[in-house]
């Protein structure tokens, strides 16, 4: 069993991979510069994680821990699908503008993949994918939404969002000139989407 030392060790290289790949790359970061942010020796990333590609990886695989237990945590969340489907986005979203989640690095593999963890993140897309579908159907079940023809093709349309707000989060904190706080305005955006959808009080009969 690893010691608290070790486990403090592990987690400052862990954080320290994860800034550096995010601010510059996975193929632009090398061990040694991990090592130096983490106020470490080089020699334990192979000690603990086996090499700077298994580093790699673990992050991503945590990452995507993070959604799986967010989703588990929206599963058991009382309230309507509707709701929960409006959390789970906004959620996502704040992970993205959180740098202390850095699950931007899993969202960036998802994109531009570094051909380290393709079959993992193939996964990961489809567990993202079916889940948002199960609440998609889920609403309609409650007449919370239109029945809609193909909920897998709303369902990619709702999983957009959170990559559009991946790409723009920077610039949501520039165009955020009014200073509203980052959850109200998440909501908002992904309620302007949702609106389209839902059933009207006199459809819903």
């Amino acid at each position: 069993m690893p010691t608290p030392k070790a486990q403090q060790t592990s987690l400052r290289i862990l954080k320290a991979a994860a800034e550096l790949f995010e601010k510059y790359g996975y193929y632009n970061v090398s061990i040694k510069e991990i090592a130096d942010l983490a106020q470490s020796n080089s020699a334990l990333i192979s000690y603990y994680f086996g090499g700077k590609e298994k580093l790699y990886q673990k992050i991503i695989t945590m990452q995507a821990e993070d959604l799986a237990s967010l989703q588990a945590e929206i599963t058991q969340q009382k309230g309507t699908a509707l709701a929960k489907l409006s959390d789970y986005l906004t959620a996502i979203m704040k992970r993205h503008l959180d740098t202390n989640h850095h699950v931007s690095l899993l969202y960036r593999e998802m994109l531009t993949s570094t051909g380290l963890c393709d079959e993992y993140i193939e996964e990961q897309l489809k567990n993202i994918h079916n889940f948002t579908v199960k609440l998609l159907d889920d609403a309609i079940a409650e007449k919370a939404i239109k029945p809609l023809a193909e909920p897998a093709y709303a369902a990619f349309i709702v999983e957009s969002i959170t990559v559009l707000i991946f790409l723009a989060r920077k610039q949501i904190s520039i165009l955020n000139t009014k200073e509203q706080n980052e959850e109200k305005l998440m909501h908002s955006i992904i309620d302007s989407y949702l609106a389209n959808i839902m059933l009207t009080k006199g459809e819903n009969k």
